[in-house]
């Protein structure tokens, strides 16, 4: 009994300390340059890469340039990712600005469509990848 009682103890205080295994956490990242305001959130678990999400925000000189760049963009970027299944991709028209909303569910994309997308797995391999591209991360 006091063996049991024991191990209970010793399983419960490892719970405890581990959070069960599910911390998700987020690696936020910003980048500005020519083609607009960029940012990047990577959720991870572990060294394990969970999901992206890409927003750009392309500034224009007025509502009816973000229209014709907002039409630009959709068939540049949009065709690609509309109809990979495991994306989300939106587009928008906010006054003068365009705002693109990209969002991949990296765990659950097959290893042709990770190497397609030149996406990681591993959260550090990501994390360098970003730096590599110029963004800053926190």
């Amino acid at each position: 009994m006091r063996s049991q009682k024991l191990i209970l103890g010793v399983i419960l205080g490892s719970l405890l300390l581990t959070g069960c295994g599910n911390d998700k956490k987020t690696l936020s990242c910003v980048k500005n340059d020519d083609s607009g305001n960029l940012q990047m959130k990577v959720e991870y678990q572990k060294d394990q890469v969970l999901k992206q999400t890409l927003e750009m925000k392309i500034e224009q000189e007025n509502e009816e340039n973000a229209k014709l760049a907002k039409e630009r963009v959709d068939e540049l970027i949009g065709s690609q990712y509309k109809n990979q299944s495991q994306t989300t991709y939106e587009s928008k028209v906010e006054g003068k600005n365009v705002v693109v909303t990209l969002t991949i569910d990296v765990e659950n994309l097959t290893e042709q469509e990770k190497e397609s997308l030149k996406i990681y797995d591993s959260f550090k391999e990501e994390k360098e990848s970003l730096l590599d591209d110029g963004f800053t991360c926190e």
